[in-house]
């Protein structure tokens, strides 16, 4: 005791007083009070821990044990036998345990991520605060609960020993959960779990992290790529289909050109006449394949108009009827007083008819129905959402069409391949149907739903945009046709063409030719503007090319405007150039003529044009 304490002999006092003079300060009264305890039982023993004074003047914490060995008549203690263990050791690392745990108390109750605590079968023994919030529920709702059977993860979760799933793992488990909050909304999760121990037993501590905003944003992120990948992809076939549509219809007109040439020459009793016709009809459908590639990379320009959806669908009502098979019913449902939509008629027309010719496809030679209806509604930016174009419509109202059929239906991987260019579906289908629908309902601020199952048939639902309320524009009219030109003015005066194609050059003057107009050729704008300085006086029009080297035609029509004021110019170019029209509307355009034409059509606008005072704007094709 002298050795443990660092007291020798001489330094010992037996006294009671000597004794609780070493007792640190703060266990005295305990140690008192235990010890009168104790004599008040004789048959007890004493046991106390408390502190020593060692003759450093430093502390020792002791074991104290000890029993009354010898007492007076009346029971009062005389001596006590007992021994004194230095637990100081023991003491010191109960303490660390202790901090030790208040620490972990307090990383666990104030960390931000759901932190749970569980057992080897798999219950809650604890959770903090965050976890509750994460969850929305009460701590009594899990405590003592199940993994499982406290609800808080989806159903359809790997089930299993999450302790032993965690060893296998190497310690450290990590891996994507999807949790339950109380009012039903699915959150995902990151959940770590690690095994730890705490006074000899196993547990699964466990770390959640909502990471349901990064995955949104993640899912956002990788939809806004797809998106201007996509972007991308259009502008590119864009490129490609402007310059399709310009390097075609210059051969188509050269081809429609000699056509009309050869016609002129051959009686109509003639057998080779039919074969022509049918050639010259060739070269129309092929003109239209190139406005349905315009119209798909969403290029294409349109003359746009304040319509009635359901007068123009009644309009077409025959034929539409005429291109579904004799074995399936066409209902129609189209509702009156519908408000107007700013659209271009012909690209509506094909709309329905491309709608009409899928459903029909779909449906084949079995018996079958087609419904058609029209109406108008008020859609939301959510309703909006799920449009199959790219660029999500705005919300606002909308008249609608919609085609029901009872056809074979699609399954998920030919919708999301429907609108691809050259996917038909069917083997009658012809590629770009469904592809041009797309693009015009992307050039009109429109939206397309598409429903359909296998066996059960498709619904195609399209927007376009109702004019607002006090909207002005005017419903146009289209200038009359007809097929008796206005005499034209004696002398004949030359026709300047301007072409950087020399096969549009050759056929325009072979055309005019057999018209009887004298003809001048350019190879492009500067071109012109050399040539019409040296025979203004014998210009009677020019037909110019939009789109040439050196200088395009719009550049040029400005410079020739310069020349002569009243100069009479009729734009031509494969493309719908209303909109350029409209732009230079007030320096004077005589007209536009779009390629491929044919020699009634150039005999139409030049008449028109030379018969006139140059002001006017006339179409023809």
């Amino acid at each position: 005791w002298k050795e443990m304490l660092g007291y020798t002999d001489d330094e010992i006092d037996g006294t009671v007083d000597a004794w609780e003079s070493r007792l640190h300060p703060d266990d005295r009264e305990r140690v008192h009070q235990e010890l009168n305890r104790h004599f008040k039982h004789p048959n007890s023993t004493y046991v106390s821990e408390h502190r020593l004074r060692c003759k450093d003047g430093s502390y020792k914490w002791v074991l104290d044990r000890g029993k009354v060995m010898l007492r007076e008549i009346d029971g009062t203690p005389l001596r006590m036998l007992g021994t004194h263990t230095d637990i100081t050791e023991t003491k010191a690392a109960e303490q660390q345990l202790k901090e030790s745990e208040e620490a972990f108390r307090t990383i666990f109750a104030a960390s931000p991520l759901g932190v749970s605590l569980i057992d080897a079968q798999e219950q809650y023994v604890d959770v903090n605060d965050a976890f509750l919030e994460m969850h929305g529920v009460d701590r009594d709702k899990v405590i003592g609960k199940g993994v499982f059977e406290a609800g808080l993860l989806e159903e359809g979760s790997e089930r299993g020993d999450l302790i032993l799933s965690v060893q296998r793992a190497g310690g450290v488990l990590s891996s994507d959960v999807r949790f339950i909050r109380r009012d039903g909304e699915r959150h995902e999760g990151l959940m770590i779990v690690k095994i730890i121990t705490l006074h000899g037993r196993m547990y699964a501590l466990g770390f959640l992290l909502d990471v349901s905003g990064q995955k949104r944003a993640e899912r956002e992120k990788l939809e806004m790529e797809r998106c201007v990948l996509h972007a991308q992809k259009l502008e590119s076939l864009g490129v490609l289909a402007g310059g399709v549509a310009h390097d075609f219809n210059n051969l188509l007109m050269a081809m429609l050109g000699n056509l009309n040439i050869a016609m002129q020459k051959l009686p109509a009793s003639n057998p080779v006449y039919m074969n022509i016709t049918r050639a010259e009809q060739a070269v129309h459908r092929a003109s239209e394949l190139t406005r349905q590639m315009l119209a798909y990379s969403g290029k294409g320009k349109f003359i746009i108009k304040q319509i009635s959806l359901t007068e123009l669908v009644q309009e077409c009502s025959a034929l539409l009827r005429m291109s579904v098979a004799h074995t399936i019913s066409f209902e129609q449902h189209l509702a009156d007083n519908l408000p107007f939509i700013k659209a271009d008629p012909g690209q509506v027309e094909q709309v329905v008819m491309n709608l009409i010719t899928n459903a029909s496809e779909a449906i084949g030679t079995s018996p079958g129905v087609i419904t058609l209806t029209t109406g108008v509604k008020e859609y939301t930016a959510e309703q909006l959402s799920q449009s199959r174009l790219d660029v999500k419509a705005s919300p606002g109202v909308y008249v609608w069409l919609e085609t029901t059929d009872t056809g074979c239906g699609m399954g998920e991987e030919t919708q999301k391949r429907l609108f691809e260019p050259f996917f038909p579906t069917k083997f009658t289908g012809r590629g770009l149907g469904m592809s041009a629908v797309l693009g015009i309902l992307r050039g009109h601020q429109g939206a397309i739903f598409v429903e359909s199952r296998l066996q059960q048939g498709t619904r195609i639902r399209v927007l376009f945009p109702a004019v607002a309320a006090g909207d002005n524009l005017g419903r146009e009219t289209e200038v009359p046709k007809t097929s008796l030109a206005p005499e034209i003015p004696r002398p004949i005066l030359s026709i300047l063409v301007v072409d950087d194609e020399e096969m549009i050059r050759e056929v325009a003057h072979d055309l005019l030719h057999e018209l009887e107009y004298p003809v001048l050729l350019a190879v492009d704008g500067e071109d012109a503007l050399r040539v019409f300085s040296q025979h203004r006086e014998t210009i009677g029009c020019i037909i110019l090319d939009l789109s040439m080297p050196r200088m395009d035609g719009l550049s040029a029509v400005k410079e020739l405007k310069k020349i002569d004021p009243d100069v009479r110019i009729i734009l031509s170019s494969g493309y719908n150039e209303q909109a350029a029209l409209q732009r230079y509307s007030n320096i004077g355009l005589a007209g536009f003529l779009q390629k491929p034409y044919t020699m009634e059509g150039l005999r139409t606008i030049l008449a028109m044009t030379l018969a006139g005072n140059g002001s006017g704007a006339h179409r023809s094709t």
